[in-house]
């Protein structure tokens, strides 16, 4: 069997780093790839892949959380889902992808924290412009605009609207490891194109 199975009781995060892992296939009712629950606190999840899981990432009730460069999908679910209750959640550089022109954040917490990621949203809907936060939302109409290959390589194609059109964050490198910014400006998404 591929994936991670865990028992019902809840990891509770307080000062960690949750950095560098890849987690697939996570599936089954409210199956997350990681979730920050219920009183974490001061904990940062950065630069990780999680790949084909109902819920990639979660945060509710919690405070003081970062979730940087990290790439989510999601087949049918959100791919980050901000559940509320929550104080200073920084959602920066993310790509949130879902495979159906549904939207792949939910973000019961508001907007004012979430900068230069790239989502999804209702098919017909999206733009190519990003929003006064530096995100990217689109539909999969423009995945050939915004992507490498948006079949497996979500990293920026030349010419991608999210090249240098980010805000300056402070980070210093993207999910691959490569310095941000490159070439002056932040790049959208958790890839600096080079």
């Amino acid at each position: 069997m591929t994936g991670v199975q865990t028992c019902a009781l809840p990891i509770l995060f307080l000062n960690c780093q949750i950095v560098g892992n890849i987690i697939l296939d996570v599936q089954g009712n409210h199956a997350d790839g990681i979730a920050v629950f219920l009183g974490s606190t001061n904990t940062t999840v950065r630069n990780n892949v999680i790949l084909n899981c109902n819920y990639p990432l979660c945060v509710k009730a919690s405070s003081d959380i970062t979730v940087a460069y990290n790439q989510l999908h999601s087949p049918d679910m959100y791919a980050f889902a901000d559940y509320g209750y929550n104080t200073n959640v920084l959602i920066h550089n993310n790509t949130l992808l879902r495979d159906n022109d549904n939207p792949s954040a939910r973000l019961d917490g508001g907007e004012s924290n979430f900068k230069n990621n790239i989502r999804y949203t209702f098919g017909g809907q999206g733009s190519l412009t990003p929003d006064a936060n530096k995100n990217l939302t689109i539909n999969h109409s423009m995945d050939n605009t915004v992507f490498v290959n948006a079949a497996g390589n979500h990293q920026l194609k030349s010419g991608s609207p999210a090249i240098d059109a980010g805000l300056n964050l402070g980070y210093t490198l993207d999910l691959l490891g490569y310095t941000v910014p490159y070439n002056g400006t932040p790049d959208i998404g958790c890839y600096e194109y080079h």
